[in-house]
């Protein structure tokens, strides 16, 4: 069995990168892409492929997991705007009021919204009230629905 270097596959990392249109620069990819190439020293089978063909797809299928998770925490973060980002202006209070007393929430939807607004992920709310992460998605996503019509904001 021959022994392979991280040298003798960087042209490949740096084309799977252009491949997958991941701007420059690369350096923490090419960090990430060392840490996979070690995996696949270890799991190489000769048997099965060329070892370039292996790494080359174990590469690309690792960052496209990365950005896809990536890509899944951004769009599930907060449902509003943290007030941390203007300090509580009196038009932010006021929307929030009106989000809470005159759009016909459930007191469960009321609670789960306060906690989004206060910047609680889904897991901490999850937590903190004692149900399911999904509970939480399926009431958040209501939520959105909801409020949707009644407010420009991106929610």
């Amino acid at each position: 069995m021959s022994t392979y270097s991280f040298e003798q596959v960087r042209k490949l990392t740096y084309y799977t990168l252009k491949r997958m249109n991941i701007p420059k620069p690369y350096d923490d990819h090419i960090q990430e892409a060392f840490l996979v190439f070690n995996n696949c020293l270890c799991r190489y089978n000769p048997k099965r492929s060329k070892f370039s063909t292996f790494y080359v797809h174990e590469l690309y299928h690792h960052y496209k997991n990365l950005y896809r998770n990536e890509k899944r925490y951004t769009s599930s973060c907060f449902l509003l705007p943290s007030p941390v980002q203007p300090p509580d202006t009196i038009d932010t209070t006021l929307m929030l009021h009106d989000l809470i007393y005159h759009s016909h929430l459930s007191a469960f939807e009321k609670d789960v919204l306060l906690l989004a607004y206060e910047g609680y992920t889904v897991n901490e709310t999850a937590e903190q009230k004692n149900i399911s992460i999904s509970t939480v998605k399926r009431t958040r996503k209501k939520l959105k629905e909801k409020l949707s019509h009644l407010y420009v904001y991106s929610l």
